[in-house]
């Protein structure tokens, strides 16, 4: 990066998680402090001081100085978000940069702001998430980029997350110049993905891809259909005891249950069959069993895009 910059290029990093660290933890107790809300890890801001919910939303102004279990005062500041990544960019190589992500702009009109700044030829190293760092384009014209932390999107418990990142490693690498270099920074080096990558091999990974999908019966080998409930009471025994008395040959994925940012319970039961006339009769019986009620919100969503 430090070539770059004294050859006049521009570097973009790219990191897929706001904020200033990922969860704070009690170094005594190991107590992660949540959301009482949605019950996940708070991310820490420290532009602010605050601690946020990315999921609901919920903001407390202020980071605490003793763990709420045990009293302890070692808390620990793990993980890393964009702004901590600017802040260590700018301590390591003594330049100024540019922070592309929501919370440096919630609105439109200071997005925009900030895209006329990345543009300036005196800004020489720009840090955002993958969606701001997408509104550059491939006009961004960077003499070197670098994916940071990848591992942390192929974990999603999506079967489409390695398909995802081998499009936007893609994409970020129209975004550097043809003679620049494209760093991913990832502890799975061996993983067939970063392979296919690296020879810009898209054939290569469509057919890995496919046999994996095959051997876990994923589409497009299979069909699903995401069956979700949101109610005000946990569902997850009578959505188990529909799935008991259901046809073998459909697999069954759940119930799992989350917090929504209303503090409502959301169930989900993700279905998995070849046989479209099976996973329809089964679909159809959890319809059966809940249209009726007021007081429960029922999506039934056939070949889901996320799960």
């Amino acid at each position: 990066a430090q070539k770059c910059i004294e050859s006049n290029g521009k570097v973009l990093f790219v990191m897929n998680r706001r904020g200033y660290s990922s969860f704070l933890q009690c170094a005594e107790c190991d107590f992660i402090e949540e959301c009482p809300k949605c019950h996940l890890p708070v991310v820490f801001h420290k532009d602010d001081m605050s601690m946020k919910c990315h999921l609901c939303g919920w903001t407390e102004p202020h980071a605490p100085a003793s763990c709420k279990r045990c009293g302890g005062y070692h808390i620990q500041m793990l993980g890393a978000g964009t702004q901590k990544i600017q802040e260590d960019i700018e301590r390591v190589l003594g330049s100024r940069t540019l922070r592309l992500d929501s919370d440096k702009a919630a609105k439109r009109s200071e997005m925009e702001g900030l895209l006329s700044a990345a543009f300036q030829d005196d800004m020489r190293i720009i840090v955002g998430t993958k969606l701001a760092a997408r509104r550059v384009g491939s006009a961004g014209g960077f003499s070197m980029a670098a994916y940071l932390n990848a591992d942390l999107s192929l974990h999603l418990p999506d079967f489409r997350s390695t398909e995802r990142m081998f499009q936007e490693i893609i994409t970020l690498a129209d975004q550097v110049e043809p003679d620049g270099t494209l760093f991913v920074q990832t502890r799975m080096p061996s993983m067939p993905l970063f392979r296919y990558l690296k020879k810009h091999d898209y054939s290569g990974f469509f057919r890995e891809e496919l046999r994996r999908r095959r051997s876990l019966r994923y589409p497009p080998v299979a069909k699903l259909i995401l069956i979700t409930c949101i109610s005000k009471r946990d569902l997850t025994g009578e959505l188990s005891e529909i799935i008991d008395d259901s046809d073998r040959q459909v697999e069954t994925l759940g119930p799992s249950v989350a917090a929504t940012p209303q503090g409502k319970y959301e169930c989900k039961v993700l279905l998995k069959s070849t046989d479209r006339i099976k996973l329809r009769a089964i679909a159809e019986k959890f319809v059966r069993a809940f249209r009726k009620e007021k007081d429960i919100t029922l999506r039934v969503n056939v070949d889901p895009v996320t799960v």
